[in-house]
């Protein structure tokens, strides 16, 4: 070849790699061609059209050059290591490894090469071979950083963490700004639960170093959730998300948070915009499905989460999660399968366990029930729902002591202050100065007021922080020898309890130990007004009707409904004049209530508002068909009873089964049943009535 063209292709070598350098692919294939027009099976060439091409993700184009180049140099250990790479690179994993070993053999003190081979062996689920690969790579390069974090991964994998954490540190040692070193080391020191301060500090300088990735910033994000700094992790993920807007997990993460924060319309806009990128990504599918079961859209959540099961029939949540829907609209045994089906994939799931436990007491299946909620306590002893539960079902089946026990569970919902006494008390408290609390609502207050006798009978003075609405009330009770405002506390308090955590105070453990009802008696001058008014409307028997109470809430137990019209006929040819008591109705209710029944209903549904007004109008009916709602235990402190229609699962004070509940002497109690037939109560009832 003539001098002045062996010059013109060496330029255009040359050229040709300038270009690859600065990132130009297409302007360095362009240089190169020439080149190999002139010089097809020249190595130096081939190997960097192998790299070009591989850069322009031609992974089968570059094994193809990178061949070719190893035919005409198997010596070279530069050439053979290149094309471990890009057979890599095409899913030729065996080939892969046998050109890196290739390389090293003919250099053994290739560090790149005992590196590229150690990724592979990684990769391919061989870690002791990689950390070997990686430690030999070191040996040769002791300030291969690249190579460390690698030995650091591959000691992850065979559980040596105490090496991993060594590697990460010595990489650290070497190049402290490096935030992939950082990144590793937190990972590992935050690996078991809440992520501690050195953890956290390590993923902030991570963070800091390399503000723009968004990978950092969503592990970030994640380790601060697990340490409970939601605002510092909401802002990490608004971050990333704001740099790779496909970055799924991040988008997962901040609509996770924010429906925490009851955000849920804007939760689902990220939600969405992850099934953009992926639409089969499982948990932006799960995390519109609990939006939809919040917000009572059952069938949209069934959707969700079939979806998310088509995409991953492994997903327990999914399972889990399908399961509370299918149980909240009836269908128990197929809301048991879904359980089934997700404890057999993790048998130690314990909000599976949990909801099993929930599903079962929908059923009358209380052994089952408690079974199912003890192993989910078991599993995860500070699971509020499954000790609430299982307080529930203690109490239902007259397992009375453990049930208050589990009962004291529920200051996780509902505050009753700090420093409040949650110990058995002694038996004898003479001398001691009492505060009791009151928590929860007026009608659990109500009820509570039973045990507060049990206090003074020991020697306890008592002073009770009363709900505003009924302080008036209690103090005429005598129930205390004291009553308090919201902020008030005497001076020579010795002993601050709440009166929900009475019982479990006291000891009780049986039902001939339960006390009865507070007495409440109404205002005299109030009771014959309301006696008058009655006699105004029309004849005895008064009969007061309340069909709805509680607040109809996402898995939540206090909601009780009896249908209307099933209601309102029952009652069509009952004797007297019936009253409509219902708390809060909506608009045209009662009078709705009125045609269904094809008589008149006077609505008297605003005194629910004064205590004292609704109290005195309780007194002077003579029978109250109604769920169980606070009026029941004003009318139980006046000394009347009920006709209690009981939705399935009851509420603890109404027992399991049985016609009277020991908590209600006198009231009966007309159930639904497990399958959700309400005809025979209200055929009872109608019965009755006549």
């Amino acid at each position: 070849m003539p001098a002045a063209r062996a010059i013109d292709l060496q330029k255009g070598l040359e050229a040709a790699y300038a270009e690859y350098r600065a990132g130009r692919h297409d302007a360095a294939l362009g240089a190169l061609n020439p080149v190999l027009a002139a010089l097809p099976g020249e190595a130096t060439a081939l190997n960097l059209l192998g790299a070009i091409k591989l850069a322009q993700g031609d992974a089968p184009a570059a094994c193809e050059a990178l061949t070719r180049a190893a035919r005409t140099q198997p010596k070279n250990t530069e050439i053979q290591n290149a094309l471990g790479s890009a057979l890599r690179r095409a899913g030729r994993v065996a080939d892969a490894e046998v050109a890196y070993r290739r390389a090293i053999a003919a250099k053994p003190a290739f560090a790149e090469a005992h590196f590229n081979l150690a990724n592979l062996l990684l990769e391919t689920e061989r870690p002791e071979e990689a950390g070997a690969a990686y430690r030999r790579a070191v040996g040769i390069r002791p300030d291969y950083v690249a190579a460390l974090l690698g030995l650091g991964r591959a000691k992850e994998r065979t559980q040596d963490f105490a090496r991993a954490d060594e590697a990460y540190r010595t990489a650290l040692g070497i190049e402290p700004r490096s935030p992939k070193a950082h990144l590793a080391l937190a990972r590992i020191l935050g690996r078991d639960g809440v992520p501690g301060n050195e953890s956290l500090e390590h993923y902030a300088t991570a963070h800091s170093l390399a503000p723009g990735d968004a990978e950092i910033a969503t592990d970030y994000g994640v380790a601060l959730v697990r340490a409970g700094r939601t605002d510092e992790a909401y802002a990490a993920f608004q971050g990333a998300v704001a740099r790779d807007p496909r970055k799924i997990e991040a988008r997962v993460n901040l609509a996770n948070l924010l429906c925490e924060r009851g955000e849920r319309d804007r939760a689902l806009v990220h939600y969405l915009e992850a099934l953009e990128v992926d639409p089969d990504c499982v948990e932006a599918l799960v995390g519109i499905g609990n939006i939809a079961e919040r917000d009572g859209k059952p069938g949209e959540a069934e959707t969700a989460y079939r979806r998310a099961l088509a995409a991953d029939p492994k997903c327990v949540a999914a399972h889990s999660n399908l399961g509370t829907v299918l149980a909240a609209i009836g269908r128990r045994d197929a809301a048991v399968a879904c359980f089934t089906r997700a404890l057999a994939i993790d048998p130690d799931h314990a909000d599976t366990h949990a909801n099993l436990g929930h599903t079962l007491m929908g059923k009358g299946d209380w052994n089952g029930a408690l079974a199912a909620l003890d192993r989910a306590l078991a599993i995860a002893p500070d699971h509020v729902d499954a000790r609430l539960n299982r307080a529930t079902a203690r109490l239902l089946t007259r397992d009375f002591a453990g049930g208050w026990r589990d009962y004291l569970a529920r200051d996780a919902k509902q505050s009753v202050g700090l420093g409040v006494h949650r110990q058995a008390l002694p038996r004898k408290l003479d001398g001691a100065h009492v505060l009791v609390l009151a928590d929860q609502g007026l009608g659990d207050e109500l009820f509570f007021l039973r045990f507060v006798a049990g206090l003074r009978a020991r020697g306890a003075r008592v002073c009770y922080r009363a709900s505003p609405r009924i302080a008036a009330m209690i103090a005429r009770s005598g129930a205390a020898d004291a009553i308090v405002g919201p902020n008030e506390t005497p001076q020579d308090v010795s002993l601050t309890v709440s009166v929900g955590d009475l019982p479990h105070l006291l000891g009780m453990a049986n039902a001939t130990e339960i006390p009865p009802p507070l007495p409440l008696p109404p205002l005299p001058e109030l009771r014959t007004a309301m006696s008058k008014h009655l006699a105004a409307l029309g004849p005895a028997p008064y009969i007061g009707v309340t069909w709805r109470a509680g607040t109809k809430i996402h898995r939540n137990g206090l909601f009780k409904e009896v249908p209307r019209a099933a209601l309102a006929a029952a009652l069509a040819h009952a004797p007297g004049t019936l009253i409509g008591l219902q708390r809060q109705p909506a608009e045209g209710e009662v009078e709705a209530f009125a045609r269904e029944a094809g008589r008149p209903v006077h609505d008297m549904t605003a005194l629910n508002e004064s205590i004292e007004e609704i109290l005195a109008l309780l007194d002077c009916l003579d029978d109250y068909v109604c769920v169980s709602n606070t009026n029941v235990h004003l009318r139980a402190g006046a000394g009347r009873t009920c006709l209690v229609l009981m939705p399935h699962p009851p509420e603890f004070r109404w027992m399991a089964e049985g016609e009277e509940s020991p908590w209600f002497p006198g009231t009966k109690i007309y159930r639904q049943t497990p399958a959700g037939e309400w005809s025979a109560a209200l055929n009872r009832i109608k019965d009755e009535l006549k």
